[in-house]
Formats: C-alpha cells, structure tokens, sequence
C-alpha cells in the first residue's frame, strides 16, 4: 500500500505525545507523505471538554482523505477516532500512551517497528463491527451516529431507575427495570458490559451483546442475539418527569422521552483497525487480571 496522506490524532493531554507525535511525522517525511493532524499549528493545544483542540466536524474533514490514522492516546481515543473516520474506512493504527489500552494495538517501544512494516506493505487489518442509533419517529437529516464499544440507555436522576420496553425484529422482550441497559459490540463486550458482569467477546466476532446495570429484577441475566437482530427501546416513565438519557461509547449523546424509540442495529460500516499481533488473549489475563500461566 502507497502512503500519501498521513493523519495523526493526537490527544494533547496524554503524556510523552510531543515525542511519539515527532516519530510519526519523522516517518512520514521519508515516506514523501501529507501530514494531516489537529497538533500543528496554533490550534494545537487542548481546551476545556477537548483534549483534541479542534471541532469534531473539522477533524472528520481533515482525516476524510488519509490513507492512514495513527491515534496517539488510549482506548478513549480510539473510539473517537473510530467515530471521525467512519464513513472514510481508513485504516487505523493507534498506539497506547493511556493506562489500560485494551483496544490500543501498539505502544510507543514497538511503533517504529510497526511503522516500518507498513512502509513495506505489511498492513494487516481487522474489520470490527459498529453499533448504529438513530430516533426514527425523528425527522432528521443527520447522519446516523455509529459507536465501537456499546450504545447505553441510563437513568438521567440519581435514586431513580429507568425503565425501558426492549423489543428484538418486532417481538417485545420484556420491560426492563435497571440504572442502565448496555448494547455492546463484540469489541465493546470487554468494556462496560463485562463491567457488569456479562460475557466477553472475541473482537472480530458479530453479534449484539445485551446487559443490564443493576436490574431490579435479578433474573434480568446477559442476552446475545443475532447482529442482523433490530432493537428498538421505549422509555415506559414511571413519572411525568422522567427521561432517559443515550450515550454512544461513554459519551451523551440524545435524551429518549415518553413514547419515543430508539432504534440500534449494526451500523452498515465497520473500523478498519491495523493488528499486527493477534495477544487478545495475553490482554484478558493482564490487563483484566484473568490471572497467569501456571
């Protein structure tokens, strides 16, 4: 693969990412390659609520034509990026500069081995699924967000539960009493939901994992369907007042009120994520302290 355009999203907070940042743009120097990244020029600097320093719109315009994304941050990062560059499907590669980095494929010792890899032709890419959400009683000419790791359906008020009718291709399920219902990726399956006690996934699996955060009704119990399966979620209030709020990958996104329904699927794109070694399995017992070799 020929490297013309290099996009680097670098999130300024992390520490040591002036020096990785400078061993991406010495690399793609030699590989004669555009540089397009939020890190230069005056705007290179976080502000309050965004350790990126330039507006999401602004970054999906930049990245839209690379021919590569290398990430520099944690897991946080890579979700973003994976929110930016979407509908673009270019390969990212993202290297750990955070604490945990369960999703992060390469750290700062390893990169310029990885990088030189690429420039050889050596790209190996997984294609994960996305989460798609969107309101369809809502007439809206916005694009249809997409999530990596889970889209969550919570409580918006402290002391009170939500409560939600779930229904799967047009069946309803039951209605759910609980401080939050988790939708989750296979990728995402390591994050919130196993948080909550549900099962993990090998990433390059497909399926829609669902959990509950504290259900009042204890046989509430983990549930996988089909990734073709539709879901659609009503907000069943017990109060004139109460709402529902929707986060995509940790993030607010929407309110769901009284009536209305959310639908989450599949998302018709997936993250072209670049893995160049296959240590799922070394990450589960290190990083989520399965335990060790005996």
């Amino acid at each position: 693969m020929t490297v013309r355009k290099v996009g680097v999203l670098a999130n300024l907070e992390k520490q040591g990412v002036s020096s990785v940042f400078e061993r991406v743009c010495a690399w793609a120097k030699q590989q004669d390659a555009q540089l397009l990244t939020n890190a230069t020029g005056v705007q290179a600097k976080p502000t309050l609520g965004n350790p990126f320093g330039v507006e999401t719109a602004d970054l999906k315009a930049l990245f839209r034509d690379a021919d590569i994304l290398v990430c520099l941050g944690g897991d946080g990062t890579l979700l973003y990026a994976a929110q930016l560059i979407a509908d673009a499907a270019v390969p990212v590669l993202s290297v750990n500069l955070g604490s945990l980095g369960f999703h992060t494929q390469v750290n700062p010792a390893t990169l310029d081995a990885c990088l030189h890899r690429i420039s050889e032709g050596d790209m190996p890419v997984e294609r994960r699924m996305m989460l798609a959400a969107s309101f369809p009683d809502r007439s809206s000419g916005a694009e249809t967000p997409v999530a990596l790791n889970d889209v969550v359906i919570s409580k918006s008020a402290w002391g009170h539960m939500v409560t939600l009718r779930l229904s799967i291709d047009g069946q309803v399920v039951s209605d759910i009493s609980a401080d939050a219902l988790i939708v989750s990726s296979p990728t995402g399956s390591s994050a919130y939901n196993y948080a909550a006690g549900g099962p993990v996934f090998f990433p390059t699996m497909e399926a829609l994992i669902l959990n509950t955060l504290c259900a009042h009704r204890m046989r509430v119990t983990p549930l996988v369907v089909s990734p073709e399966a539709e879901l659609e979620v009503v907000l069943r209030p017990r109060r004139p007042e109460d709402s529902a709020q929707v986060l995509l990958d940790g993030q607010p996104w929407n309110t769901l009120a009284d009536g209305e329904t959310l639908k989450i699927s599949r998302a018709d794109v997936y993250l072209p994520l670049i893995v160049f070694e296959n240590d799922f399995y070394r990450k589960l017992r290190e990083k989520l302290r399965w335990g060790g070799l005996i």
